[in-house]
C-alpha cells in the first residue's frame, strides 16, 4: 500500500476524526479564554503554547486538503484526455 492509501485510510478513521473535532474544540476554548483579562494573564504561556499547536495541526490538515486536491486534479487530467 502507498504512502497516501495509509494516509488516506489514517484522515478517514474514527479516531482521527475524533483528534480533528477535539483540536477544534480546544481552540475555541483557547480563543475564549484569552479575552480573560485574568485568565490570560495566570496562563498566558500555557494558552499561546495550545495556540501555536493548534496552529500547526491546522497547517497539517490544509496540507493535506491541498496535496488531495492537486493529487484528484492530476488523476482527471490522465483519465479524461
Amino acid at each position: 500500500m502507498m504512502w497516501r492509501e495509509h494516509l488516506r485510510t489514517l484522515v478517514d478513521s474514527n479516531g482521527f476524526q475524533r483528534f480533528i473535532v477535539a483540536v477544534i474544540v480546544l481552540n475555541a476554548i483557547t480563543l475564549g479564554q484569552e479575552t480573560s483579562g485574568e485568565t490570560a494573564t495566570q496562563f498566558g504561556g500555557l494558552l499561546h503554547a495550545v495556540d501555536r499547536a493548534d496552529a500547526v495541526a491546522t497547517a497539517a490538515i490544509l496540507d493535506e486538503v491541498r496535496a488531495l486536491r492537486l493529487e484528484l486534479a492530476e488523476l482527471r487530467r490522465n483519465t479524461n484526455p
